[in-house]
């Protein structure tokens, strides 16, 4: 009986992360002219700023930084988790 809870659990836990990468969404930066901020961040449309992609990445997603020289907005560092 326990370990049927337990691999009910384990099974539940593993679609509840396998359901939140299915949501990630990547975002792609790009300097200008290529870029901008009003831009969808896809790989055709990318942002600007890399801190528009940190703003607008959720849990799992990815920000593709593309080759470039970005211009520092004020923003010193940014902190990110793998």
């Amino acid at each position: 009986m326990f370990k049927k809870i337990a691999r009910i659990k384990t099974y539940g836990l593993l679609l509840t992360a396998t359901a939140f990468n299915l949501f990630a969404q990547d975002y792609y930066v790009a300097p200008p002219p290529f870029g901008s901020d009003s831009n969808l961040g896809t790989a055709t449309d990318p942002f600007a700023t890399i801190n528009k992609g940190v703003q607008v990445v959720e849990p799992g997603g990815t920000v593709y930084v593309m080759n470039g020289t970005y211009q520092n907005n004020g923003y010193n560092s940014v902190s990110l988790n793998p």
